[in-house]
């Protein structure tokens, strides 16, 4: 049985050969008004005639040119359209086949780099399916790629960027999120994501020989009426932040991981 993606593209090359095959008949009908218009050019006494000829004529070149405006226009669009098609089926079946597979526990030694400098060491526990899919920027061209949640080395934050959340008495209150991204796996390769950060990622807890900490990827903020942040902190709720809050994950190196 055709997919809804194939059944799209045998129906529209049907179409597009339907267009070709009537732009031949035009072309045909004007060639054979333009062979009456010479043989009518023998019988002077019928101007007549040879008006009607020529106009047949006329009229046909012009439809003829028409359609073949409309097929350059339309063809590059369908088969643009068809492209996009089959890259959403493409992340619809890799999103369904992910959604299938239940997450899994993983637990991590890791080391932490916070907004100010500080590390922390410990063991970290993620709820996540083993294969993840991250979009990422290479020369300006942007790419889709899945890896295996075991094969990252280090994830290195670059950029939050502020949403606004709710109007509150003292001023307005943001969700800075993580909207840049670099991430190295075990082999040496690196990506540069954006917008596409982790929910279970975004706050996780870090257990070491001191205790229990829950560590965050985020920051909530307020932005005063005197255009002043509540942490005190600097900068436009309209621009990415290279700095982050002191308290917020900038840098994650994973040690050693194994499967719950």
């Amino acid at each position: 049985m055709l997919n809804r993606s194939k059944s799209q593209i045998i129906i529209k090359t049907i179409f597009i050969v339907l267009i070709y095959n009537f732009l031949f008949f035009v072309n045909a009908l004007s060639s054979q008004a333009v062979s009456s218009t010479s043989q009518s050019n023998n019988f002077r006494n019928n101007e007549e005639g040879v008006s009607s000829v020529e106009n047949k004529s006329k009229l046909a070149e012009k439809y003829k040119n028409i359609i073949k405006e409309k097929v350059n226009e339309m063809v590059p669009k369908i088969l643009s359209n068809d492209k996009k098609e089959n890259n959403k089926e493409a992340n619809k079946k890799d999103a369904k086949e992910n959604e299938n597979k239940a997450p899994s526990n993983f637990i991590f030694k890791a080391q932490v780099a916070l907004g100010d400098g500080r590390t922390v060491a410990g063991t970290i526990k993620l709820r996540a399916h083993s294969k993840i899919r991250i979009k990422h920027f290479k020369e300006g061209i942007e790419y889709y790629k899945n890896i295996y949640l075991k094969d990252i080395e280090v994830i290195k934050i670059k950029g939050w960027r502020a949403r606004h959340v709710k109007r509150r008495e003292k001023g307005e209150v943001y969700r800075f999120s993580v909207a840049r991204y670099l991430i190295q796996l075990r082999d040496g390769q690196k990506f540069l994501a954006k917008n596409s950060f982790f929910n279970f990622m975004e706050n996780f807890i870090l257990t070491n020989k001191f205790g229990k900490v829950r560590l965050y990827t985020y920051w909530i903020d307020l932005y005063t009426k005197k255009e002043t942040w509540h942490t005190g902190l600097q900068g436009s709720p309209k621009k990415e932040w290279a700095l982050g809050h002191f308290d917020v994950v900038k840098e994650i190196t994973f040690i050693k991981n194994t499967k719950e």
